[in-house]
């Protein structure tokens, strides 16, 4: 059985907030938040565009999507197929 964590609520900790780039998405750059995954807590919410850094990996959610963390600690992502171009 895995342990689950207590929801932490949607706003990410301040810690986790690293910083701001310019990013190119669909060819133009745009503002683009840069956070730690090592500090997200259960229930936290990522609004796109932004980009999560860890030792491993780095996952860049689009300004079409959104990221949140789950009981489980997993890094889940939604895409808004609104906004996503054919």
């Amino acid at each position: 059985m895995f342990e689950q964590m207590h929801d932490a609520g949607i706003e990410p900790p301040a810690e986790a907030l690293i910083g701001e780039r310019d990013v190119v998405f669909d060819g133009q750059p745009i503002r683009t938040t840069v956070y730690e995954r090592k500090s997200l807590l259960a229930g936290n919410r990522i609004a796109g565009p932004s980009i999560i850094v860890e030792y491993t990996s780095t996952t860049v959610v689009p300004p079409f999507a959104q990221a949140s963390i789950d009981k489980y600690g997993n890094l889940v992502l939604t895409i808004s197929t609104d906004s996503v171009k054919s």
